[in-house]
């Protein structure tokens, strides 16, 4: 799962709406293909990866990049805040992910609180997420945003951490598939 922050804006929205639906050609959009989903190199193209944001909805106004944080009263914002990390533990619940990659510092300084994520680190750590007595556990990247990759050491950087996220992937997919096939061999019924 990438996780991205918002939608941007709905003037944005609006011109990218439509039938047929119009290519996203945006830096964000071509740098998350160019490392995170690449076809030339090592990346998660080949991989089942579902991309969405923490922040659901659209900006009605003002730009579409800073802090959607700070263009609410703080009460809102809590009120907000929270509904989002309710849909995101019911988002990973019925995906399923095995690793998310969190984008970007607004998101790592949101999720880093104790009642989200509890941790703000370098080093990828496992998280259980819980929804209606529902737990799915998975490994937890901190990346930067796309939109931030502009220098060529940069993406370079992200290029090295995306391969590493799909090692990780990798390992954990085939644990996963061991501890299956062990289960459906201890199960009689099968």
């Amino acid at each position: 799962m990438l996780l991205g922050r918002d939608f941007g804006t709905k003037s944005y929205y609006d011109r990218l709406a439509g039938s047929p639906p119009r290519d996203e050609n945006t830096l964000t959009w071509r740098n998350t293909r160019d490392i995170h989903l690449s076809e030339l190199r090592p990346s998660l193209g080949d991989l089942p990866v579902w991309c969405t944001n923490y922040l659901m909805g659209v900006r009605l106004c003002g730009p579409a990049t800073g802090n959607v944080r700070e263009c609410m009263s703080i009460e809102n914002w809590f009120t907000f805040e929270a509904s989002c990390w309710n849909f995101l533990q019911k988002q990973v619940l019925m995906q399923k992910p095995l690793v998310i990659v969190v984008l970007g510092g607004d998101n790592r300084c949101d999720l880093a609180a104790e009642t989200r994520l509890g941790k703000n680190g370098t080093e990828p750590f496992q998280h259980i997420f819980e929804s209606e007595g529902e737990l799915h556990e998975a490994s937890i990247y901190f990346a930067d945003h796309p939109h931030s990759l502009i220098r060529a050491t940069a993406k370079q950087a992200a290029e090295k951490e995306t391969e590493k996220i799909r090692a990780c992937y990798l390992y954990l997919l085939s644990r996963t598939e061991r501890t299956m096939l062990a289960e459906k061999q201890e199960d009689p019924s099968c």
